[in-house]
């Protein structure tokens, strides 16, 4: 009988220590996988949060490391502008200034958009910043302005100037992935009406007065937007005449839709009389490149086209978003990307910098030294501040150490949001395809448009 009681009493006592054993091992992992649970519980719930286009954005806005010169300012501007020299503008000065509004699509340049303020700002009337809440191939994207504007970084700003619109996709997500420039038309077209109900409410905007629609890269010189509110034009429908450096100073593209007789320019952003814009039975606003029939021969010289930078993130949020498929096509190797370290991500901005992936339009450049047809204009605030934005120069930006620790919330973000993005490759480099001049051995048709003999 005692015997029997013990064999019962250890038995239980066992079972007991193997219940009281696996909840202690339970708690432990429960505790242990709590934060991935609710990670993977949030992600899911916003599946934006993860989303790798929301997670460069808050690294392409993080402000330069380099504080700002500020013992560097613009260069004066006189009294009143000379009106002569340029096929835009007759060579007669007005009695009076006139307004100059400015209307800019934004996605994610937050650097860009910083330089093209600090020259731009006090020579216009009115900005609008026009973002969209989808990318130019149709998939969500943030508002960046809406948290920039509140950073000490803008706090430069003069608010009263700057209307922010902002254009919903209004269902037309699936128009915008599988029609070209779709996204942008739409953009810029809501940003134009935004601009019109301004314009009809104020009543701030005479027949004679300038509206210019642009990219916010397509950065107009001050001297420029000088000449526009004082000079008097030779038509109702101008454009600019930027040089484009591609991102190095030491070179000039010869770009699609040039002025005339300018080879190294590149015709935008589009100028316009407020009377051409007031009327929307002319449906005209947008910045026209194929749609402007014939030569550009009235233009405004003086600015820069700020495009096909090196600053990293916003080159990877380009390749995932821009509008041109057959340049940007929406795909880079996320497998390399989690790899790479400081020297990797540090090479592959060397590599933008020297265009060794774009070897297309490398060939279509010409060195600076030898161009006379484009001025190289910088805007003031990059030429005060050029170890600010250091890829400008050709050299490494201390913010891919930021780019760098952000790859775990970019690992977690694939782990958990389903996404387009992703090209797998063992090849280490983050854009997979490269873009070259296309050979004479090569077959008639492959060009990637009429203008340029390129292939991948």
């Amino acid at each position: 009988m005692k015997l029997g009681s013990y064999v019962v009493t250890s038995t239980i006592l066992k079972a007991c220590l193997l219940v009281i054993t696996v909840g202690l091992i339970h708690t432990f992992i429960v505790k242990e996988e709590a934060p991935n649970d609710v990670s993977s519980k949030e992600y899911k719930k916003d599946t934006t949060k993860g989303d790798l286009v929301f997670t460069l954005s808050q690294v392409a806005a993080i402000p330069p490391h380099v504080p700002i010169n500020s013992t560097c300012f613009p260069p004066p501007l006189p009294r009143y502008p000379s009106c002569k020299g340029e096929t835009g503008l007759t060579g007669k000065r007005l009695d009076k200034p006139r307004q100059v509004v400015l209307m800019i699509l934004f996605a994610f340049e937050v650097d860009t958009l910083e330089i093209a303020l600090r020259e731009q700002m006090d020579l216009l009337d009115k900005i609008f910043i026009v973002e969209s809440t989808i990318t130019h191939k149709g998939m969500p994207k943030p508002l960046m302005w809406e948290r920039l504007k509140f950073t000490e970084r803008f706090s430069f700003v003069n608010f009263s100037k700057v209307v922010h619109v902002v254009a919903d996709d209004q269902g037309n997500t699936e128009a915008a992935k599988y029609e070209l420039w779709y996204a942008e038309k739409r953009q810029t077209f809501f940003g134009v009406e935004k601009v019109r109900t301004w314009a009809n409410i104020s009543g701030n905007l005479k027949d004679d007065d300038i509206f210019i629609s642009g990219d916010v890269d397509e950065v107009l010189s001050r001297q420029a937007l000088f000449q526009l509110k004082w000079c008097e034009t030779s038509g109702s429908l101008l454009t600019g005449a930027l040089w484009m450096p591609s991102g190095n100073f030491n070179r000039a593209l010869k770009p699609d839709y040039p002025v005339s007789g300018r080879p190294h320019t590149f015709g935008l952003p589009t100028i316009y009389l407020w009377s051409n814009i007031a009327d929307r039975k002319n449906e005209l606003g947008d910045r026209l490149m194929s749609k402007l029939n014939g030569r550009r021969e009235m233009y405004i010289t003086g600015g820069i086209h700020m495009t096909n930078h090196a600053f990293l993130p916003s080159a990877i949020l380009k390749e995932l978003t821009a509008t041109e498929d057959n340049f940007y096509t929406g795909f880079i190797n996320i497998a390399y990307l989690l790899s790479m370290d400081l020297s990797d991500m540090n090479r592959e901005q060397e590599n933008l910098y020297n265009m060794v992936d774009k070897q297309c339009w490398l060939a279509q450049c010409d060195s600076m030294d030898k161009v006379t047809d484009v001025n190289k204009f910088i805007p003031w605030f990059l030429t005060c501040n050029p170890n600010r934005y250091p890829y400008w120069i050709g050299e490494a930006d201390s913010r891919n150490e930021d780019l760098l620790k952000s790859m775990q919330k970019i690992a977690l973000s694939i782990k958990h949001v389903s996404q387009s993005y992703w090209e797998k490759s063992i090849v280490r480099k983050l854009f997979k395809h490269s873009i070259y001049p296309i050979s004479e051995s090569q077959a008639p048709g492959s060009k990637f448009n009429e203008f340029l003999d390129c292939t991948m």
